[in-house]
């Protein structure tokens, strides 16, 4: 399977076990109805019920008005989402990125590593910037 796909297995499965990175909320990204497919974000809220989008414009009415969308593609998948998808499964990330398992019984652990490498998180970085290795190894733990 080529990374790309897996990628694209990853985001949805991630989506679905933390839904709100689909809210239409400060972040999210969409397809609006009548732009010819424009990608917008939402990058901020005006306080008369509007909200503003990437391309400078305001959009009136609800924000939430689902109705004015083609598609919602969320927002970008960040670190905090990975750790609460992977919540159940006992994996962890130290302050440097490196993603570990932990196991209670002997209170020890163990780093992980894909193909030869140490499988890290770039803190600073989304979901879709991180290297093959993350996103092989979270594939492998998520969508199997």
């Amino acid at each position: 399977m080529t990374n790309p796909t897996k990628l694209e297995e990853l985001q949805k499965k991630i989506q679905e076990l933390v839904p709100e990175i689909m809210e239409l909320k400060l972040g999210c990204k969409a397809v609006l109805y009548g732009d010819f497919n424009k990608i917008v974000q939402i990058v901020g809220n005006i306080p008369i019920g509007c909200f503003l989008l990437s391309d400078g414009r305001t959009h009136h009415g609800n924000i939430y008005n689902v109705d004015n969308y083609n598609t919602i593609l969320g927002r970008d998948i960040q670190l905090a989402d990975v750790l609460l998808a992977l919540s159940p499964r006992n994996f962890f990330v130290d302050q440097d990125g490196h993603f570990f398992k932990a196991f209670r019984k002997e209170i020890s652990y163990e780093y992980i590593f894909e193909n030869g490498k140490n499988v890290q998180w770039q803190l600073t970085k989304p979901l879709h910037l991180q290297s093959p290795e993350t996103i092989d190894f979270l594939h492998s733990i998520l969508c199997q």
